[in-house]
């Protein structure tokens, strides 16, 4: 399986311009014979997108019915290419961080919704909401698990999601270390933090106005295995058999 990382620019509370990213990059993960192709945390609308007020972000969230999902599930039938991005969720009343799986027939095959709460600032009311657990699906005959951004900072978090023996996970994220933090030396705190969950992990971190533009990384066993260039729209490959 080919796996591609997507490092690209994102704005926040402009949905159309990120619609058209991920169709942008699908096109070319199709003409790479990518399978999976990979967004970072709140790609479709954007990290700083909510206001913190729940009149006003209910109608910034969005459902897995709603026609933001249905477009993205279009795309990756349109290129038959596994699609796997972050967004704002509306469900039964509550706002989550989450991501979404979609395989190449435009099926949903997974949701992931945020267990750690550093996404929040402290003023969101009970609306806001965390997931409860780990998930484990399976795409093309690959096991995959997925976190979001802090939720492996927290070690019991680690354990859970590497009792779940998946083959690889995802990690979509939003980080803005400057190339010199990062490079010389949180990289390595990134890598070292997830070394216990042995797997393959695949970073993916947008770009935006705001600085966040670390791009995405491959991490295994406290190494890492491979990094894309800073600030520069591009697709990290990973291949897993």
């Amino acid at each position: 399986m080919e796996i591609g990382l997507v490092s690209c620019f994102n704005r926040s509370g402009n949905i159309d311009f990120n619609l058209s990213q991920i169709e942008k990059f699908c096109c070319k993960g199709f003409e790479k014979g990518i399978d999976l192709i990979c967004f970072g945390e709140a790609f479709i609308q954007g990290f700083d997108a909510l206001k913190w007020d729940f009149d006003v972000d209910r109608n910034v969230a969005v459902d897995v019915n709603s026609s933001e999902i249905f477009f993205i599930r279009s795309a990756a039938s349109r290129f038959s290419v596994a699609i796997s991005v972050g967004f704002i969720e509306f469900c039964d009343g509550l706002i989550y961080s989450s991501n979404i799986v979609i395989d190449k027939s435009g099926n949903v095959i997974d949701i992931f919704r945020r267990i750690s709460p550093g996404w929040k600032e402290e003023i969101a009311s009970s609306e806001y909401k965390e997931g409860s657990c780990f998930n484990r699906f399976e795409l093309e005959g690959i096991s995959f698990s997925t976190a979001i951004c802090g939720d492996l900072w927290f070690e019991d978090n680690i354990d859970d999601i590497t009792r779940l023996n998946s083959d690889v996970v995802l990690w979509p994220l939003y980080i803005d270390y400057s190339a010199d933090e990062w490079n010389n030396h949180a990289v390595f705190e990134y890598a070292e933090q997830i070394r216990k969950i042995g797997v393959p992990v695949l970073m993916i971190n947008n770009i935006t106005e705001n600085g966040a533009n670390v791009g995405c990384a491959v991490f295994q066993n406290g190494c890492i295995k491979k990094k894309s260039d800073m600030g520069i729209e591009s697709i990290l490959l990973f291949s897993i058999k």
